[in-house]
């Protein structure tokens, strides 16, 4: 019966990741409005069967810390509409946030702790089918150039960009499952990604991604030097200490290498943004208003985004809004860094590392299977944080909190897509 528990909940682990990032990605990346009702209420669903058919439940702490934050910074996001002289958009902007918070409450109650190994494994699945079907795609499709992407593969995203940081994200859960596997055939077997992952990652173009990856794998090789010692042998720390500084350095040359402006009108970008909080200095102007900001500054071209999460945080909702999504997103490296001796911390911190990196280059932000990409990362972070000393037991009354937490999501998602 335990082990028929354990492979129960190993599946479940398994799915928890594979079955949320493949269908967020194949529905456009979870781009358009239209999805973003059916995936919170999916989420919530998942939180709803968790609390009822987990016979016993654990969460840590710094989840609790981490989900509390991500709340109060998308209640903040939705109060700025009282501000905001596009308020419709700047509720547009909070009911995309309520996916990431449905996302984090859902995953935490059903990712097992001892089946972390699983959990990260359909991250990287999940990766490699996406990926596989944006190469396909592009070779054996037919013949076409996208009017903003050209010929790059993008799909199912319709964004080269998001192709190349989703496949990042995924080589480097991979890479970090290579490393702390307990045999040379599994670490081989978890290298065979690289195979369909590296060339999409080449292909996409994005110097972005190939930055952030390059912060991941300094990162994965921070957390994994012991092991990578151990099993290299003949590879002095020296030796080491010098390639995680030649990472660091190819990382700076990936973004500027090739042109003269090598982060391209992200400058122009953050400029108008930092003037857009400057007149807004307390309280932002409101979430979503950046692209009237742009307007104003630059008439002849639309811009949506501000290229990065942070600044676009800070302009639109201030330093309030700023500090708690900062909060929000330390508390996995809190974690990582805390219970950095857990085998499978490397992948988890590596992987979202980048996606930390990648989110102040472009607007990942909106495209939620790349932000759940790092959302499912900083949850496995949590997880592996989890211990007698760090963890809280739930009983009937907070099942029963959570319960209505995701109901209290639920509608106001389904109320989101009623009003659209």
């Amino acid at each position: 019966m335990e082990a028929q528990v354990g492979r129960s909940s190993r599946g479940a682990t398994f799915s928890a990741g594979f079955v949320l990032l493949t269908t967020v990605a194949f529905a456009d990346g979870g781009y358009f409005r239209e999805t973003w009702v059916w995936i919170s209420l999916a989420l919530c669903s998942l939180t709803w069967i968790a609390l009822v058919l987990r016979d016993r439940i654990v969460i840590g702490r710094l989840e609790l810390v981490g989900f509390v934050a991500l709340a109060a910074f998308v209640g903040w996001v939705a109060l700025s509409a009282a501000w905001s002289p596009t308020p419709e958009t700047t509720i547009e902007e909070a009911e995309r946030g309520l996916i990431y918070v449905a996302a984090v409450l859902a995953l935490v109650l059903v990712v097992d702790r001892e089946a972390l190994r699983d959990y990260f494994a359909g991250i990287a699945a999940a990766v490699v089918l996406v990926v596989a079907y944006g190469l396909a795609e592009r070779l054996f499709g037919p013949a076409r150039s996208d009017p903003t992407q050209g010929t790059l593969p993008n799909e199912p995203f319709g964004y080269a960009n998001a192709l190349g940081i989703f496949a990042a994200l995924g080589l480097l859960v991979a890479f970090g499952l290579a490393t702390s596997a307990r045999s040379w055939v599994g670490s081989a077997a978890w290298c065979t990604p690289a195979l369909v992952v590296i060339p999409a990652l080449i292909w996409s173009e994005s110097r972005g991604a190939w930055f952030a990856f390059l912060v991941g794998l300094l990162v994965l090789a921070l957390f994994e030097q012991d092991r990578i010692v151990a099993r290299a042998r003949v590879v002095p720390r020296p030796l080491l200490g010098a390639g995680l500084v030649g990472v660091a350095v190819l990382a700076v040359a990936a973004v500027a290498a090739g042109r003269d402006r090598p982060l391209g009108p992200r400058i122009d970008y953050w400029t108008v943004a930092l003037d857009q909080w400057r007149e807004n200095l307390w309280l932002g102007s409101g979430a979503g208003t950046f692209a009237l900001y742009w307007l104003r500054e630059e008439s002849q071209s639309a811009v949506l985004d501000a290229h990065s999460l942070y600044v676009e945080t800070l302009a639109e909702v201030g330093p309030v809004g700023l500090t708690l999504l900062v909060v929000a997103l330390s508390v996995p490296i809190v974690a990582a860094v805390r219970f950095r001796e857990h085998p499978l911390a490397g992948a988890g911190a590596a992987a979202y590392a980048a996606y930390l990196v990648h989110a102040g280059l472009d607007w990942d932000w909106e495209m939620p299977a790349v932000t759940l990409a790092g959302v499912l990362c900083g949850v496995g972070l949590l997880g592996a944080g989890r211990g007698e000393a760090h963890e809280i037991t739930l009983g009937t009354p907070d099942r029963l909190a959570l319960a209505l937490a995701a109901l209290a999501v639920a509608g106001l998602a389904v109320a989101g897509g009623v009003t659209h």
